[in-house]
């Protein structure tokens, strides 16, 4: 996953959904300004297209 895909940015999104993490990785993602929503995308971008290659 390509870090510069993941940082946070103003973007909208029409969904909500709500996960947890633990506090070691919230505290990590706020440090580095990582979005937890970004991430969460290309983490189900990546998941997609790996299902797709096995079909």
């Amino acid at each position: 996953m390509d870090i510069e895909k993941v940082k946070k940015k103003d973007k909208g999104k029409s969904s909500v959904m709500s996960i947890r993490v633990n506090e070691e990785n919230s505290a990590w993602m706020k440090k580095n300004e990582i979005s937890p929503q970004a991430v969460f995308n290309e983490a189900i971008k990546e998941l997609r297209e790996k299902v797709k290659k096995q079909k």
